[in-house]
């Protein structure tokens, strides 16, 4: 693919080096016509000064909490929550 140099891996360069073959070989690629000269993106160089490191908050919401009937049912009722919500605010606005 694009990036073809003898450096070691990095995180970045492994994870484009993924990307660029799931564009030129995965059957669900978006690349239709294209796959056949497909040689991979043109990213832009790896810059260590613009590294970010963020901490993860996890919230749960319908499909991420135990049990299949508990996630369909939390699914069922957070959406019909927001959609009172939009509606709400929809009125609000108009």
């Amino acid at each position: 693919m694009a990036e073809q140099d003898e450096r070691p891996l990095t995180p970045l360069k492994s994870f484009r080096r993924r990307k660029d073959h799931q564009f030129a070989l995965d059957p669900h690629s978006p690349l239709t016509q294209q796959r056949a000269v497909f040689k991979g993106m043109n990213y832009f160089p790896e810059n260590p000064a613009l590294r970010l490191e963020v901490d993860v908050q996890v919230f749960e919401a319908g499909d991420v909490r135990a049990g299949a009937t508990h996630q369909a049912a939390s699914a069922a009722g957070e959406g019909a929550t927001a959609a009172l919500m939009i509606r709400d605010y929809l009125r609000k606005v108009a």
